[in-house]
């Protein structure tokens, strides 16, 4: 998310401010609020709104926007709307609905089933904008890569375990590192720690990744193109793992072999990352695409004209 905003900042001359410590106080001027997730856009809603009022365009980024319907459409909302006219006037006084469309000029939206699961008034104003990175972080061109494999944050344990203990050991020529270092508590700023994340990146040969919808389905209600693969595939590194099921797989990751099926029984897929390692060309091929492709398709520059316009 800070990514993102250095990029408007360095971009566009902008200003950040934070919600809601230090609101803005521009007139005729465009507001880009970038969030994790829809939950926490109602308690801006007053903030939203006066900003609106003194002439600002609001544009909302979400980055997890799986939770957009459930608040819009919540239960609870969907039972006040089913009332006659005087209750339902009463029961919205005690329990008011956020007003989406008085406080934000633009939603945007990075996957594209969220989008279509909103009412055409919502729809209206929202808009499809898939995630992104910023590839100015790393280089990925680069050949010296002593980590074999990087698995980073949420795996598959049978596969991570099983290579774990074939390449972490002495006799091994390989290096695997799985880390979900956010949960270090002696680190924590986030600048640091996206800095470890892109120079472990920039250090893989091949970086696991499976769909979000498998690893984490209480989390993650649907197939997604995430985070993962767009700042693996920036910093160079093969994609190994489960390419996800939603079809906008094949609009974002549409060159050959973005993402390389591993089989699902761990032995096997350590064998088809031990064939990998073996063939530096292969890889060295596969990383120029995948590195190409990101810088001229998946940065967050190219993301911006929909995001502003």
């Amino acid at each position: 998310m800070a990514e993102l905003e250095n990029i408007l900042l360095r971009e566009h001359d902008a200003e950040l401010c934070l919600l809601p410590e230090s609101p803005p106080q521009a007139r005729n001027a465009t507001i880009v609020c970038v969030l994790l997730a829809f939950y926490q856009l109602p308690p801006l809603e007053t903030q939203l709104r006066a900003l609106r009022e003194a002439g600002n365009r609001v544009v909302v980024y979400l980055f997890d926007c799986w939770d957009t319907p459930h608040i819009l459409y919540s239960r609870g909302q969907q039972f006040i709307e089913r009332l006659p006219g005087p209750a339902r006037a009463i029961a919205s006084r005690l329990r008011p609905a956020f007003s989406l469309e008085d406080s934000v000029d633009r939603l945007c939206l990075p996957f594209r089933p969220v989008y279509e699961s909103l009412r055409p008034e919502h729809r209206a104003i929202a808009r499809h904008v898939p995630l992104a990175t910023d590839t100015t972080l790393v280089n990925g061109l680069n050949s010296d890569r002593p980590i074999a494999v990087l698995a980073y944050g949420r795996q598959l344990p049978g596969i991570t375990r099983t290579v774990a203990e074939a390449m972490n050991t002495p006799e091994s020529p390989y290096i695997f590192h799985h880390t979900d270092h956010l949960s270090i508590g002696a680190i924590d700023d986030m600048r640091l720690h996206r800095m470890h994340f892109w120079k472990l990146a920039q250090s893989s040969l091949i970086a696991l990744a499976y769909d979000p919808h498998i690893t984490s389905p209480l989390r993650v209600p649907m197939s997604i193109v995430g985070q993962r693969w767009f700042e693996s595939l920036a910093a160079g590194c093969i994609v190994a793992g489960s390419r996800p099921s939603t079809e906008e797989a094949d609009e974002l990751l549409d060159w050959p072999e973005a993402t390389i099926e591993l089989p699902e029984a761990p032995e096997e897929a350590l064998a088809m990352l031990h064939a990998l390692c073996d063939e530096p060309q292969k890889l060295a091929t596969i990383r120029e695409r995948n590195v190409e492709h990101v810088r001229t398709r998946h940065d967050w520059r190219h993301r911006l004209s929909t995001i502003l316009d």
